[in-house]
């Protein structure tokens, strides 16, 4: 697990460009990595959150993203058909 926290936490600290180093400089390929990300905000736009799956995708093997901020390991967002899609393309 190469992150786990929320959308403001990976912009913040720019965890993607730390993650990126990380498999860059060890023996491990991105499959064998994963990222979950939680309190996508709302406002982000469709074009937006294909770019971030796509981002999160070529720096971790196994990803999950919600707009859920609390109890997100018990239910779906409202954006999950979306993510879901994106993870598919």
């Amino acid at each position: 697990m190469v992150f786990e926290g929320t959308y403001s936490t990976y912009q913040i600290y720019g965890s993607g460009k730390n993650i990126s180093a990380l498999e860059a400089s060890s023996n491990c390929g991105r499959e064998k990595l994963a990222c979950i990300m939680y309190g996508v905000p709302s406002t982000l736009s469709s074009n937006d959150m294909a770019s971030l799956v796509k981002d999160l995708r070529n720096v971790a093997g196994s990803v999950f993203v919600t707009r859920l901020s609390v109890d997100y390991y018990a239910g779906f967002s409202p954006g999950w058909a979306e993510f879901v899609s994106e993870m598919a393309a």
